[in-house]
């Protein structure tokens, strides 16, 4: 998000853009997101709910029912990487329940990023951009096929088994795909 407002403001200080895992407006991606708690199983579902009725967002039971939707759509690895599980950890949900909600499942009314949307300034970018998606992102493929389309000199490359996090699910492809995207461009 960030670097696509950056590249809006100041494009030509920018050689080469990667937009790795991303969204460019907040409802198609929360919609995207809160999709995926609907494959988890029943008891999970009805957990959710009921401490999300309550705001209770910080008890182990609501985690622990989110925990499925981590795995399969977030960061599809074994175990999760020390890195992932101290940002799991340490999140500082003041700031990101200031900008989104107590998670990304859960978009407050007061959210900052509430209505946030960049897709019709996307045609503006005119440097060259590299958008990653993984094939289970909870943010869907097809939101960065959206952001690529709108984007006039664009590759998309989708990891066929990554989800959220292809630089852990899937290192050495990813580094692969973004060392050539940047060899080419700089």
């Amino acid at each position: 998000m960030l670097a696509q407002e950056y590249v809006l403001e100041y494009g030509d200080h920018v050689d080469a853009l990667v937009l790795a895992n991303t969204l460019a407006d907040t409802r198609t991606a929360y919609e995207s997101m809160r999709s995926v708690l609907e494959d988890l199983p029943e008891d999970d579902r009805e957990t959710i709910e009921a401490h999300e009725a309550e705001r209770a967002y910080g008890a182990p039971e609501y985690d622990a029912a989110l925990d499925g939707a981590y795995r399969a759509h977030v960061c599809r690895t074994d175990e999760y990487p020390a890195p992932v599980r101290s940002t799991f950890e340490r999140i500082n949900l003041d700031v990101y329940g200031l900008m989104w909600g107590p998670n990304e499942y859960v978009l407050l009314d007061t959210a900052r990023l509430r209505d946030w949307d960049v897709r019709d300034r996307l045609p503006a970018i005119e440097t060259p951009t590299l958008v990653l998606s993984g094939e289970y992102d909870e943010i869907e493929p097809s939101i960065a096929r959206d952001i690529a389309d709108r984007l006039s000199d664009s590759t998309l490359h989708v990891f066929e088994e990554s989800s959220h996090m292809p630089y852990w699910e899937e290192p050495d492809a990813h580094y692969e795909v973004v060392e050539s995207f940047l060899t080419d461009q700089l």
